[in-house]
């Protein structure tokens, strides 16, 4: 099995999540692609963030429907901060040794790859597929790439132009993604919503409908001190 692992605050879960989710289940020919919501983010203020349990159920009913799309609450149901790490060995304890695991993050995570726990450990289980954000170059001899990527023991970097290369990417390679992006991010929605505007269009509508009907995001986020 090819699975595709994609974590992340999901605060709310948007078109663009699943828009990159198809392109990528085509780009590595993914039997699934496993949405898995961040229980407490160990490098986001936990104030500014629903529930665990909203943007599960939001992840849920985003994704109904979508044969290739699975649900997790690895990290929901997990006490205290979640580390992917933990995450991804769980995940292979689950599908079995013979699996093929693509662990599936933003260029602005990566750049922060570092500050995760045991990154060279997360390595040995995946492949690590990049989705860049912006301008921002992603290559290994880029500027912010190049610490990161000697941190890592300067795995095999690919970037992917064809479908043939998502299928060859192995456990330990770096591969670079070039999907479609849509301009949507979960901060202006949550900012839409407090000031009353429309995300009609930024969202599933069963996912808008739960929003207003929880009225998640009506408050002004706190301030860091």
């Amino acid at each position: 099995m090819r699975l595709g692992i994609l974590g992340g605050t999901f605060n709310p879960i948007h078109l663009g999540h699943l828009r990159l989710a198809e392109e990528l289940v085509a780009w590595l020919a993914l039997d699934r692609i496993l949405f898995i919501p961040a229980g407490l983010p160990p490098l986001r203020p936990a104030g500014r963030v629903a529930s665990a349990l909203h943007r599960y159920t939001m992840v849920a009913l985003a994704i109904a429907g979508r044969p290739r799309f699975f649900l997790s609450d690895a990290e929901c149901g997990r006490p205290g901060p979640s580390y992917s790490v933990e995450t991804v060995e769980e995940v292979r304890a689950g599908v079995g040794e013979s699996a093929r695991l693509f662990f599936i993050l933003g260029s602005d995570a990566f750049l922060r790859f570092s500050e995760w726990r045991e990154p060279q450990r997360l390595l040995k289980q995946t492949a690590l597929v990049l989705v860049p954000r912006g301008a921002q170059a992603l290559d290994p001899g880029a500027k912010d790439v190049a610490p990161i990527h000697a941190l890592l023991g300067r795995p095999r970097w690919v970037t992917l132009v064809s479908r043939s290369q998502g299928t060859s990417l192995e456990p330990g390679d770096v591969g670079v993604a070039r999907v479609t992006s849509l301009p949507i991010s979960a901060r202006e929605i949550r900012r839409r919503v407090r000031v009353g505007e429309s995300i009609q269009g930024m969202v599933p509508a069963t996912v808008e409908e739960y929003i207003q009907k929880h009225r998640l995001y009506r408050e002004e986020p706190a301030r860091s001190v």
